[in-house]
């Protein structure tokens, strides 16, 4: 999971991570990491050199968190929708990439802002998390989510 561009590793396992505290804390499931599921992600992005990066660690958080908290889709797809069950889970796939595009989002707008303004440390480290509340406050969804 680690990718090695320019001669700097690149740690792909905190994405992942933050998506697995975040996905875990969704309902069915105590809101145990609430307050700090997207902290992996934050470092992930504060270490990023290349926009890309940090949009595909936003990607990922949002990809693996989906899949985990909202695993309810893919029967929902199948009951209601009437779709078998193949065409069910590539619903979730979808809806797992796109569901959440709030999160890379934040992390692109984090990443211009930081390289354009030349943020100091401790103020990029607040943006990052003011940025990343804004976009989901303001993200389109169906239904009003929190993180318990």
């Amino acid at each position: 999971m680690n990718s090695k561009l320019s001669g700097k590793t690149i740690n792909w396992y905190l994405p992942i991570l933050s998506g697995v505290f975040i996905g875990t804390s969704y309902i069915p499931f105590p809101p145990w990491a609430s307050l700090f599921g997207f902290v992996p992600l934050w470092i992930f992005w504060g270490q990023q050199t290349q926009l890309k990066n940090a949009f595909l660690g936003g990607v990922i958080t949002a990809f693996v968190f989906t899949m985990i908290g909202f695993n309810w889709v893919t029967y929902t797809l199948h009951e209601f929708a009437h779709l078998p069950w193949f065409f069910a889970g590539i619903g979730m796939l979808v809806f797992g990439w796109v569901g959440h595009l709030y999160v890379p989002l934040a992390g692109v707008l984090w990443f211009w802002g930081r390289q354009k303004f030349h943020w100091p440390e401790l103020l990029s480290l607040w943006l990052m998390a003011l940025i990343t509340i804004l976009c989901e406050a303001y993200s389109l969804t169906v239904f009003d989510w929190n993180f318990g």
